[in-house]
């Protein structure tokens, strides 16, 4: 099993699609460059010197790369960590060899492939009391208060149990 982690945001889902849109490529042109835009680095843990240096000359050959140490490159560390950097489009190519190539690739084939269709989709909403928060709709800001005597302000702005309450009440 190896330990993949998503060292780089990628767009929100569609959004390179939107935008493509509001500047006039054509949907054939989105169909053909939408993966394309969203560039993706992911970290990969626990994978053998071999496997690594089979998905580095593979990405290579998609025009991605991969990162490894100089003792899995020279092949004098048995295993270690490997940062896959790359397109979708790159991605897709590769997961379509890996799950032909030895050295436990396959695994690690569909591992990434989970990742990325994780990646396809927004969070769920989040609802708080009477609020929905439906991630990738818009911008939401965030506020905190804090109240306590050792906050930064330290100059008793808030310092009656009335003012606090009168605050916290505002908040909601």
């Amino acid at each position: 099993m190896f330990s993949l982690r998503l060292l780089t945001a990628p767009n929100r889902p569609g959004e390179i699609h939107e935008e493509f849109q509001r500047i006039g490529v054509s949907p054939e042109g989105i169909e053909l460059m939408g993966g394309k835009g969203d560039f993706l680095c992911v970290k990969v843990g626990n994978i053998s010197a071999p496997a690594a240096n089979i998905l580095k000359q593979e990405m290579l050959a998609k025009g991605g790369e991969v990162a490894v140490g100089k003792g899995m490159a020279y092949l004098t560390q048995e295993t270690g960590d490997a940062i896959i950097m790359g397109t979708k489009t790159q991605y897709q190519r590769l997961l379509a060899l890996l799950y032909r190539q030895p050295f436990g690739l396959s695994a690690l084939a569909k591992e990434l492939d989970s990742l990325l269709a994780t990646l396809e989709q927004n969070p769920p909403p989040l609802t708080v009391k009477n609020s929905c928060f439906e991630w990738g709709k818009k911008t939401y800001l965030m506020g905190i208060i804090n109240l306590t005597p050792d906050s930064f302000s330290g100059d008793g702005l808030l310092s009656t149990k009335d003012l606090q309450a009168s605050v916290l009440r505002q908040a909601e």
